[in-house]
């Protein structure tokens, strides 16, 4: 198994042929608008990796499987096969109205056996139940025809006990027989014996496990059909026992499918789809995140802080996106951009009264740009108060002084000095200037006040 260059215990399920490294499902650009997977280095579209071990095995997505005709065109056919099934057999040539309805449902449940061999996950529309289906209800006829008459022949010529050796043997087989006949298009092909267990022991396990499902849920037709059946049979149950046998095979042929999709590599067959055909298209921001990442771990620094750029401006109360841009900005110490971001920063902190994370990322902030300051005399202030408020003095002092000549007219300076007076008083022989300070915020007030 390959695994993910990026997430070294993640199982790959994606190769980049022109960067050459594996990646997994977190790691694709899913932004493209064409359903193309495609590399966040270089922009071409991924190469799926798909095997038995990076696809969700279908024992474990049963409750899916039930679902999948659960939609308009699914049930619609499933339905309105029965009726007309049933209604028909009240006309002449019965028979013949009979096997056309019978090839539309068989026509449809092999197009849901070759759509999810391809990893199509949601059923066809109705309009797949046309065409040929006359002829291929007459192949899977004589395909039955056959596997019977061998079991007859072989217990008529080769004993009861052989017999039954074949018949088992045969049966079990039956399900291969009719996936190779959906892969190869020849119903000699898929009478081959060989073909038949080449299939078999190439799936291994999991293929008696498929049998068995199967033959539960053909057997929990006849007690549905039991359940539904009265002593005056109508035509209401008639309908309903038609319509559950209907849904078990669309059911059936998803399955056989999705084993083809699983076992693909072992198979032989190769999906035609595009690379995401079974991803959820991720947000834009979290596209974005996953493309900062990669590059990051690339070494690409530059490229990553442009995105989150871009990224920020469009989507600026995205709080999650603006803590990431922060973290990789003191990481790299890119002292220009903190600046820029840093009021968008505190903004968020302070409008949510994180006062604790404010004061370690001024902290932070300081650590990287000597005698940092907030860029607006309200973030100054705010950011001041907060560290009045913790005990923290010289600090909240550190960021008042000089406030007056950064923003000169700002109506906040008369508060601003009262807070600094504030914790002059706690500190140490600072009485007189805390007195200065209020001083000079009454005179502030008064000079404001007169040019109001």
């Amino acid at each position: 198994m390959e695994f993910c260059k990026y997430h070294p215990v993640e199982p790959a399920f994606y190769r980049c042929q022109n960067c050459d490294y594996e990646c997994c499902r977190d790691c694709i650009n899913s932004e493209d608008r064409t359903g193309l997977s495609r590399c966040f280095l270089c922009n071409q579209p991924l190469t799926p990796i798909l095997n038995s071990d990076t696809i969700t095995p279908f024992w474990r997505r049963l409750s899916e499987s039930f679902k999948y005709p659960m939609n308009m065109d699914s049930l619609m056919l499933i339905v309105g096969a029965a009726v007309l099934f049933t209604l028909t057999s009240y006309l002449p040539f019965s028979l013949i109205f009979q096997l056309l309805i019978l090839g539309g449902l068989i026509k449809y449940s092999f197009t849901c056996l070759e759509n999810t061999a391809k990893g199509e996950l949601t059923a066809p529309d109705i309009t797949q139940a046309y065409g040929s289906g006359f002829k291929l209800v007459l192949q899977v006829i004589f395909l039955n025809i056959a596997v019977f008459f061998v079991i007859g022949a072989s217990y008529e010529y080769l004993g009861s006990m052989i017999g039954s050796m074949i018949a088992v043997i045969l049966i079990a087989g039956l399900p291969a027989m009719i996936i190779n006949f959906a892969l190869t298009e020849n119903i000699f092909d898929a009478l081959n014996p060989l073909s038949m267990f080449r299939l078999m022991s190439s799936i291994g396990l999991p293929y008696g496990l498929i049998l068995a499902f199967i033959l539960i849920m053909t057997g929990s037709v006849g007690v549905i059909n039991q359940f539904l059946m009265s002593d005056d049979i109508s035509l209401i149950s008639i309908i309903l026992q038609s319509s559950v046998s209907n849904y078990y095979m669309v059911v059936i042929f998803h399955i056989m499918g999705y084993m083809i999709y699983q076992y693909q590599e072992e198979l032989g067959f190769e999906t035609q789809l595009p690379g995401n055909f079974l991803e959820k298209r991720k947000s834009v921001v979290e596209n974005g995140l996953t493309h900062i990442d990669i590059l990051i771990k690339e070494g690409r620094y530059d490229e990553a802080v442009n995105i989150f750029k871009n990224l920020s401006e469009s989507y600026p109360d995205d709080e999650n996106l603006i803590q990431n841009f922060f973290e990789l900005l003191l990481a790299t110490r890119d002292k220009e951009t903190i600046h820029s971001i840093s009021e968008k920063y505190f903004n968020s902190l302070i409008n949510k009264g994180i006062d604790d994370k404010v004061s370690i990322a001024f902290q932070r902030i300081s650590s990287v740009i000597d005698g940092f300051k907030p860029l607006t005399a309200e973030q100054r202030y705010q950011v001041a108060k907060i560290f009045h408020n913790k005990g923290n003095y010289k600090q909240s002092v550190f960021l008042i002084n000089g406030i007056h000549k950064d923003f000169p007219k700002h109506s906040i300076l008369g508060t601003a000095f009262v807070l600094m007076a504030d914790s002059l008083d706690n500190m140490p022989n600072m009485q007189s200037q805390a007195q200065k300070c209020r001083d000079f915020s009454k005179k502030l007030e008064l000079s404001q006040s007169q040019i109001g």
